[in-house]
């Protein structure tokens, strides 16, 4: 079980995987590889894909909002996605190479884990397939 809002962990990787699914639409075998671990009482989650990958000079603007290379998109998915993961106490990171696809992880604190006692948490049981 994760610390957190199940709402916004939803959010947090359909927001992920709609940039990934994106990012694949024009490769010939298209790849989008999601693996779960857990590890020093977090929960490592990474989402991978051989996409178009982020330029390197959009890669430091992709958490900001209104951002977006995208035609019609409102440049909002990563920058509330980042939030509500630093609203779980959590953390995100994203690289990135142009032409050969992105990595994105999330840490997210499992429950059981030392809290201090004013922090208010609820934990969500989250499966991960072995």
């Amino acid at each position: 079980m994760i610390l957190g809002d199940r709402a916004a962990l939803n959010k947090v990787m359909i927001s992920i995987l709609d940039n990934a699914v994106e990012a694949v639409e024009e490769q010939e075998e298209p790849l989008i590889e999601l693996v779960a671990s857990k590890r020093n009482g977090s929960l490592k989650i990474v989402l991978a894909d051989n996409g178009s990958g982020i330029q390197n000079n959009d890669l430091t603007r992709i958490f900001t909002p209104l951002f977006s290379t995208k035609s019609g998109k409102t440049g909002m998915g990563l920058s509330i996605a980042q939030k509500l993961t630093l609203e779980m106490k959590g953390k995100m990171s994203i690289e990135s190479s142009p032409g050969k696809g992105t990595q994105v992880t999330v840490w997210l604190k499992c429950a059981g884990v030392q809290k201090r006692e004013h922090e208010k948490t609820t934990a969500i049981p989250v499966e991960v397939a072995e």
